[in-house]
């Protein structure tokens, strides 16, 4: 098992409640284990969970009182993206966002963004300051009509007949 501290789920959103996130994330991990075949029995004899936490697992889950450790060992174990938790929960504010290609999609942008952000500002000339809102707001939507330029061309050109 891991630590005993539990999740602030409050520090991932102004947007949500603790509760909002916790009932989120145990409905996502719900569906994950049901579209996987994994049981509560499962985590526990793969050593994720206590056999106390196993009696009282989705309570604790959608609690937010199972310590953070464990949760994202159980992410781990059922392959769940957090950041894609995350986005679904915060960003979407739906937990079955998180199976939606387009919740995948971003995720991924706002890890690749974080990493390349990571390497190339160091090389920026005087104290980087976050951005506005309006600012972020206005290159997601560029960023977000080019993809969707992008599935618009690739939907169309699997459409055309091989000649």
């Amino acid at each position: 098992m891991s630590t005993n501290s539990t999740v602030d789920l409050t520090q991932f959103s102004a947007n949500c409640s603790e509760i909002d996130i916790a009932n989120g994330a145990a409905t996502i991990i719900k569906e994950v284990m049901k579209r996987k075949n994994v049981s509560v029995r499962d985590l526990h004899r793969s050593g994720l969970i206590s056999d106390r936490a196993r009696r009282q697992f989705f309570d604790k889950l959608s609690s937010g009182s199972l310590p953070i450790g464990d949760l994202f060992q159980i992410f781990a174990y059922l392959d769940i993206d957090p950041i894609q938790t995350l986005v679904a929960l915060s960003g979407m504010h739906d937990p079955m966002a998180f199976f939606n290609p387009h919740c995948k999609t971003a995720s991924r942008y706002a890890k690749h963004i974080a990493v390349i952000l990571n390497e190339i500002i160091p090389a920026c000339e005087g104290d980087f300051a976050p951005i506005s809102d309006n600012l972020c707001r206005s290159h997601a939507h560029k960023t977000s009509s080019a993809i969707a330029a992008h599935h618009n061309r690739v939907a169309q050109y699997s459409q055309q007949p091989i000649e």
